[in-house]
């Protein structure tokens, strides 16, 4: 598809520049106005949306049309970035990672969610037993950037610093992962157990292979092209071997999810090879930064824009965060232990952010009675969350670091 004569069929090119100068702007503002008034800028972020189309009507509605229509794009390329991003604690030379409990947590996070939501939904409303799995799939992750930007800000000891990162970022992973497959198993209306494996195997193994083979070749580039290092230029060779592997009928993301693994223990892997390998790690973490900030400036601004507000949604989107949290509940006694002085922290921190505004987001460019409403009751979701989290972590009254 060409973008820009698709969306100069909406706009004209000085309107939607002016546009995409103006969100990014307002993302500069939320962003300071959090470090001041310590509220999320998530929630600042979909307010500003909200404002500016259902309240002050500053933009017409085929602006909407245009965020609407890069949906499916900006949305695979968030994906690529999270998944990459979030496999750099998955460490090959130990075969452990810097938090166990963080795992397991990540791990519970994602698969419990859908096994609660698929039949509470089927009674409640009467949906198809998937749909209901997706929900609890792009509901689980808890917000990687919220939760990392509270505990900057904490004076808590290092282990449970740790801990609560890395589920932080491997239950986006693992949540993305679990939707690729329930949507795949819907889009592809598969009911049989056995034809729903043998497809799940060829549709893993494609992108398991291709992964593999994309990782090692990139090694090998990196030891002979030093640009091959950048940043960037292996977030776009993710995003190139993501729609390799989907036409080839695999899951991008999971062949994605292999690369960035392989290129995530490029020291080990390199050293295997006799491979001569050098990142500038300081330089990949800035562009890193700036590219969490345009995804989240833009998915949570575009939410308030198109969310459509209705007590139906409300009450649903407040039932199913208070069951979240319920579920989080025995999660963290279980993992992390009653006696643990910081527990009710780790309890504290399930807001849900980007992975479920991109997923939600996804889902909302397929379209659909059912799709259409999981991303509206997502986008409470991510306000009740945001909003208790803040609540229980200002009572709690942690220690803050200097300075902060």
């Amino acid at each position: 598809m060409l973008i820009v004569p698709f969306l100069l069929q909406l706009a004209p090119l000085p309107t939607i520049l002016m546009a995409v100068a103006a969100v990014i702007l307002l993302g500069y503002i939320a962003d300071a106005l959090f470090k001041y008034a310590r509220i999320p800028d998530v929630l600042l972020l979909m307010l500003i949306g909200i404002l500016i189309v259902q309240v002050f009507h500053v933009f017409p509605d085929n602006y909407v049309s245009i965020l609407r229509g890069l949906i499916p794009i900006l949305g695979s390329i968030a994906l690529v970035i999270i998944i990459y991003d979030g496999t750099k604690g998955i460490s090959l030379a130990s075969g452990k990672l810097k938090s166990k409990k963080g795992l397991i947590l990540s791990i519970l996070d994602a698969i419990l969610p859908p096994l609660v939501l698929a039949p509470l939904m089927y009674y409640l409303l009467g949906w198809p037993l998937i749909y209901g799995a997706i929900l609890g799939a792009i509901s689980a992750s808890t917000g990687m950037v919220v939760v990392i930007s509270i505990l900057n800000r904490l004076n808590i000891p290092h282990d449970t610093y740790e801990t609560m990162l890395v589920e932080a970022t491997f239950n986006s992973v693992t949540s993305i992962l679990v939707f690729t497959v329930l949507l795949s198993i819907s889009a592809n209306q598969l009911t049989s157990f056995t034809v729903t494996v043998n497809y799940l195997v060829d549709y893993v193994s494609v992108s398991l292979f291709i992964g593999a083979i994309a990782g090692i070749a990139w090694l090998f580039l990196m030891s002979v092209l030093r640009v091959a290092g950048d940043y960037l230029v292996t977030i776009a060779v993710a995003i190139l071997l993501y729609g390799t592997a989907s036409f080839f009928n695999g899951a991008g993301i999971v062949a994605v999810f292999v690369f960035s693994i392989i290129i995530a223990n490029y020291q080990l892997i390199g050293k295997y090879f006799k491979l001569k390998i050098q990142i500038n790690e300081k330089e990949a973490r800035a562009v890193e930064r700036n590219f969490t900030f345009l995804i989240k400036t833009f998915f949570f601004v575009f939410l308030g824009m198109v969310v459509v507000i209705s007590m139906q949604y409300l009450i649903y989107g407040i039932l199913i965060a208070a069951i979240l949290i319920a579920l989080r509940y025995p999660e963290i006694k279980a993992v992390i232990g009653p006696k643990d002085r910081y527990a009710n922290l780790s309890f504290a921190m399930f807001p849900r952010d980007t992975t479920t505004a991109v997923l939600a987001g996804l889902v909302y460019a397929i379209g659909g009675i059912f799709f259409n409403d999981i991303f509206y009751i997502s986008f409470i979701v991510i306000v009740v969350t945001n909003i208790l989290t803040g609540l229980l972590v200002a009572k709690m009254r942690v220690p803050v670091k200097l300075g902060q």
